[in-house]
């Protein structure tokens, strides 16, 4: 057994395939954890969030037509600006939490964002 702090849940870090919930920062003593972990996630990529896009402040909505919260930011790719993640926050996922929304799971309707998929 090791003793082990845990990580701040405010670190931002993003899966590819799956969105990830951030919350606000704290403070959480060592944990015991077993020696040798196991990880089953995917490495992480690094992305750039950004306020320039016509998506930013638009509603967000799931399939139903049920307002979840409002665009934050895009996560786009460094260096080509493609975009993977729409960066979403609301009263729906608690205050202070975002979820990162994959871009190919969402689309344009009515003036308003469009989850698709099985993000949430």
């Amino acid at each position: 057994m090791v003793s082990a702090p845990y990580f701040t849940p405010a670190q931002v870090v993003v899966v590819p395939g799956g969105a990830v919930v951030t919350t606000a920062p704290m403070v959480m003593a060592p944990a015991v954890v077993a020696a040798a972990p196991v990880s089953v996630m995917p490495a992480p990529e690094s992305v750039n969030l950004t306020t320039r896009s016509d998506l930013v402040g638009r509603a967000f909505v799931d399939g139903y037509g049920n307002q979840l919260g409002t665009v934050n930011y895009v996560a786009v790719m460094p260096g080509t600006a493609d975009a993977r993640y729409v960066v979403v926050s609301g009263p729906s996922f608690g205050a202070g939490n975002q979820i990162f929304v994959p871009a190919s799971q969402v689309h344009m309707s009515g003036g308003r964002v469009m989850g698709s998929g099985s993000w949430f």
